[in-house]
């Protein structure tokens, strides 16, 4: 018996810990390596909706001839603290990412679709020029928590 209720625990906590669709597993070396700037930022102004909406696709879904769903357009802002890998210019980034709709109804397979209120949050972040050299998430838009990692703050503070 108690080896059921052991067992039982481990699997409720390791599938709590897991995605329900699949998502590519990220080392820190390969996120160092297929960034173009890693950098150390902090943020300065909460997510909001810009008011416009997307069609967001995923790559995976995309090959698989998936249409894909409207999504609303968000604006976040962080204070760049450090660079740590790479060449980014300016002391802001300014992240245009998506969040579901208000109105979406019950989501059972989400996307990591984040949301930032905590200002001064600090992120350790991966950053990926695409085709038009602009920066985005390395490990793309749907999981923006791979690219963007919370930094805990030191426990002496």
């Amino acid at each position: 018996m108690r080896l059921l209720t052991v067992l039982s625990m481990l699997f409720t906590l390791s599938t709590s810990l897991s995605h329900a669709r699949g998502v590519t597993i990220w080392a820190y070396e390969d996120l160092v390596k297929d960034s173009d700037v890693v950098m150390i930022a902090s943020l300065f102004e909460a997510s909001k909706r810009t008011g416009t909406q997307e069609l967001f696709l995923s790559e995976f879904a995309r090959k698989r001839g998936a249409e894909g769903f409207k999504v609303d357009s968000v604006l976040t802002k962080f204070t760049v603290m450090a660079v740590v890998k790479g060449e980014y210019d300016s002391i802001y980034l300014e992240l245009h990412h998506h969040a579901y709709p208000e109105d979406f109804g019950p989501i059972l397979n989400e996307w990591g679709f984040e949301w930032y209120e905590k200002i001064n949050e600090t992120f350790l972040v991966f950053l990926k020029r695409d085709h038009s050299r602009r920066l985005g998430p390395t490990a793309g838009y749907g999981d923006l928590v791979i690219s963007f990692v919370k930094m805990v703050p030191d426990a002496g503070q």
